[in-house]
């Protein structure tokens, strides 16, 4: 690929921080079946829309000179929302089914490593996995204008959150009205996406009541969104939140998913908001189990640290066993 794609680390230092930045220790081999577009004809809010889709790669630094590099595929400019399926390769019955909500600031997709690798995972595991590809704010196809649109985006980002203050929503650091407007809409594909799923769940053999979804960062906050529209039609059996969601001023609804959190203390960003969270959903009297690491940052993803959160994803799946979601679960 040409360098025209790359956007320059130096230039925008949280491009690093937004996307999950290494490959999944992987299980038995799973493959994309097929992807499914879960709207019939043009979703309601982007009828006018005619920006082109656009998959590129960026490269992943390394710790360590000698250190092989790494590419991570994107995804920008989604205009036809669609679910990826990984299905596991035993034909069982009654499956759980996942959700994965990849995040990227709602400029892009971080779809390889906070997506694919995901659901390759899931799918190693025994569990059917689907990864969305829900709207974004349109960017210039053009790559250069890209890269500078996005570092413009980045400098309003970081001044947003710059007054010392941890910030307690999406709302105060989002710096544009662009991803205010495009979370609506991508809050919807969420939400169809669980109801997509749960009408195929008899020929994909998923069980319909046991139906989850994970979001990294902004992905995150997209499965709360779902859990806080309180739609019976597009409800979640079970959630995980990896470095991201909130409810806000909102009471909690009285039915709700069990949660699965994980969260950095160092992540000046989404920590307060994470903690707020799980203070909310433990005062109301609902299930949730938080792994709060001292390190680790934002968009530590499956990234190995030689820290104590390289082994986030051995707890989730240890919590998916007890909840009868997943099978018998070895690191």
């Amino acid at each position: 690929m040409t360098r025209r794609y790359i956007i320059r680390i130096r230039e925008a230092r949280v491009w690093i921080i937004l996307l999950a930045t290494a490959v999944l220790a992987m299980g038995a081999p799973a493959v994309a079946q097929a992807s499914f577009p879960i709207w019939i004809g043009t979703p309601a809010g982007s009828e006018n829309w005619r920006q082109t889709e656009i998959t590129y790669t960026v490269p992943i630094p390394q710790r360590g000179s000698e250190a092989s590099p790494l590419s991570a595929t994107m995804v920008r400019n989604v205009i036809k929302p669609t679910l990826t399926a990984y299905f596991p390769e035993a034909k069982t019955e009654k499956k759980a089914a996942v959700i994965i909500c990849p995040g990227g600031g709602f400029r892009f997709l971080s779809w390889q490593f906070e997506g694919a690798d995901m659901a390759k995972w899931f799918a190693a595991h025994g569990v059917v996995a689907f990864v969305l590809k829900y709207r974004l704010a349109q960017t210039s196809a053009d790559p250069l204008k890209f890269d500078q649109e996005f570092a413009a985006f980045v400098s309003a980002f970081s001044q947003a959150i710059s007054s010392g203050q941890r910030p307690r929503s999406l709302e105060e650091m989002l710096p544009d009205r662009a991803s205010r407007e495009v979370r609506t809409l991508a809050s919807a594909d969420a939400r169809q996406a669980v109801k997509y799923v749960r009408s195929h769940s008899a020929e994909w053999g998923i069980s319909p009541d046991r139906v989850g979804m994970l979001g990294f960062s902004v992905g995150a906050f997209l499965v709360t969104d779902v859990i806080m529209a309180h739609d019976p039609a597009s409800r979640v059996d079970f959630a995980a939140l990896i470095y991201g969601g909130e409810v806000g001023k909102q009471p909690i609804p009285t039915e709700v998913p069990p949660l699965f959190m994980v969260a950095a203390q160092d992540d000046r960003w989404m920590s307060g908001i994470a903690r707020d969270l799980f203070s909310s959903w433990d005062l109301a009297g609902k299930a949730v189990e938080f792994h709060y690491f001292d390190r680790g940052g934002h968009g530590f993803g499956t990234r190995e640290q030689k820290l104590p959160v390289d082994h986030w994803m051995d707890s989730l799946g240890r919590w998916m066993v007890t909840r009868r979601l997943m099978g018998g679960f070895d690191e």
